[in-house]
């Protein structure tokens, strides 16, 4: 037995074969069926073929839940900013403090998920924490040891689907806006 594997393209053109097929022997000048003659259609539509559903084809893209801070132009300016976070989620409580310095580098960096700087025109513009989605959280921005910022957050998470809706993986997404109430 020999089998043959179409592509997208190639199942469209057989799904409109079918259907062409089906309506040219619709429109046969008639058929006998037990001794009566059927009339031919007087309809010149195709006749659409059955519904046959495709298989779900999903790519593979990967996803990380994450949340992404985005920091004033107040709080940028500071020389050395420190960053704290108590967190509150489904693997109980967390704190994470890590510093900025010069607008590019991390560093002093405890018990925090993966972090990425975000940049716009090559100037600091926020933070991201990778694997991290707690349901609510107290924020600090530090200059030194002084806090300067507090901020409590209950982050809105939005599920993200790289690869379709019916598709894994799914992750959570969060924007926390510093300074704002949210």
């Amino acid at each position: 037995m020999k089998l043959f594997y179409l592509d997208r393209s190639q199942r469209t053109l057989t799904v409109i074969a079918t259907g062409f097929l089906l309506a040219l022997s619709s429109c046969r000048e008639s058929s006998v069926t037990k001794g009566r003659s059927t009339p031919r259609p007087t309809s010149h539509e195709p006749v659409a073929p059955e519904h046959v559903p495709l298989p779900q084809l999903c790519t593979e893209m990967d996803c990380q839940s994450s949340i992404s801070f985005n920091l004033p132009e107040s709080l940028i300016q500071l020389p050395n900013l420190g960053i704290r976070i108590h967190s509150q989620g489904q693997t109980g409580e967390k704190n994470c403090s890590f510093s900025i310095s010069s607008g590019t580098k991390v560093s002093s960096v405890s018990d925090c998920p993966q972090i990425l700087l975000k940049t716009l025109g090559g100037e600091l513009a926020g933070f991201e924490l990778v694997r991290f989605e707690p349901s609510s959280m107290v924020l600090e921005v530090l200059r030194g040891t002084a806090v300067v910022h507090r901020q409590e957050v209950k982050p809105s998470y939005v599920v993200y689907r790289p690869n379709g809706d019916d598709c894994p993986p799914e992750c959570n997404q969060a924007t926390v806006v510093v300074g704002s109430d949210n």
